[in-house]
């Protein structure tokens, strides 16, 4: 994150503009540590990672920030900040693994194993998470990834663990990528595996959105949506943050019909115009995810969708000034490594 990235940010509690009240180190015009001021609190950038939250983990972050002869280096293991110890044990500790750098040569696939052998994934999870990349599931948000726009601004919400920032960051530069996400454990995978150059935004997307109206030509939430309790507020902080024509793309997206199949007994899905009912004054189309593994998103009528959704266990939505009524098509060997580690 820049200094001229700052003039994007808004505080999600108070609503006032960010601006920077200390940088503790700065590397080739990225903020690395520094304080984030508002008229309402403070918020700490550790490792190129803004948090702007109210809780223990921000609680630490600012601790750590305290710390004298901060490390020159963006490789802090941010995830350490959810160990279950008191504030300042948990910090000493950050500091001195990040001193340490320890995890530095661990690749991907060694590092997932770490993370299940010390509880931080399940095993079902962290195993998926190794072979997302080959994952039907994963194929409808990289076919969508072919609308970007060359040198557009676009937002990666619930970023998760950064395979798709993996796909964005060969469509735009890295720079261009804001990704939000609530996981530390995922922003530090994604950051150090994935899209390291991307601006990691550690934050809840139960509260507004972070960003000044009109900023970014593409939004994608990816397996996410119906998780959120408050969709509506989440809609129009999106529609709100989107340029004019610009698109939003919401993968992954469970039917109503399928309730019984939905894991989540607290939060349920809806159908495709329930969804798209919390997005006020964009324009939606429908794909279809049962046929998308060959980088082909199939049009389905919205019509048609609403009458026969047993055909629509799962499905994309796309939202934007205009309805779109084709099919999608990606070259998928292009945006998905054969391999990774």
């Amino acid at each position: 994150m820049t200094r001229k990235d700052l003039r994007t940010l808004t505080c999600p509690f108070c609503r006032k503009k960010l601006y920077l009240g200390h940088s503790y180190f700065e590397k080739k015009g990225r903020l690395i540590h520094a304080t984030l001021l508002c008229d309402c609190d403070a918020y700490p950038i550790v490792g190129g990672v803004l948090f702007l939250t109210k809780n223990g983990i921000k609680e630490k972050a600012c601790l750590f920030l305290q710390q004298n002869s901060l490390p020159k280096s963006e490789a802090i293991p941010i995830f350490l900040f959810r160990l279950p110890l008191g504030n300042f044990l948990t910090v000493k500790i950050i500091f001195l693994v990040s001193r340490l750098n320890i995890f530095k040569n661990l690749s991907f696939k060694n590092f997932m194993k770490f993370f299940i052998s010390i509880g931080i994934y399940e095993k079902k999870w962290g195993t998926y998470l190794l072979s997302r990349f080959k994952s039907k599931s994963f194929c409808p948000a990289v076919v969508t990834s072919s609308l970007i726009r060359k040198n557009s601004k676009v937002l990666d919400l619930a970023s998760g663990t950064g395979h798709f920032l993996y796909i964005l960051k060969r469509k735009v530069k890295e720079k261009q990528i804001t990704a939000v996400e609530k996981s530390l454990p995922g922003i530090y995978l994604a950051k150090k595996y994935f899209c390291p150059g991307a601006n990691f935004i550690y934050a809840d997307l139960e509260y507004p959105l972070p960003f000044k109206d009109g900023i970014f030509d593409s939004i994608f939430v990816n397996d996410a949506l119906q998780y959120i309790s408050n969709k509506s507020r989440l809609g129009s902080e999106i529609v709100r943050i989107l340029k004019r024509n610009g698109f939003v793309s919401l993968s992954g997206l469970y039917n109503s019909k399928f309730k019984r199949g939905f894991i989540d007994p607290v939060h349920f899905p809806e159908t495709p115009s329930g969804y798209a009912s919390y997005f006020p004054g964009l324009k939606y189309s429908v794909f279809s995810e049962k046929n998308s593994t060959e980088g082909d998103l199939k049009h389905v009528d919205r019509r048609r969708a609403e009458r026969k959704l047993e055909e629509l266990k799962t499905f994309t939505i796309l939202l934007s000034e205009k309805e779109m009524k084709k099919d999608i098509k990606a070259d998928m060997k292009s945006l998905i490594p054969e391999s990774f580690d």
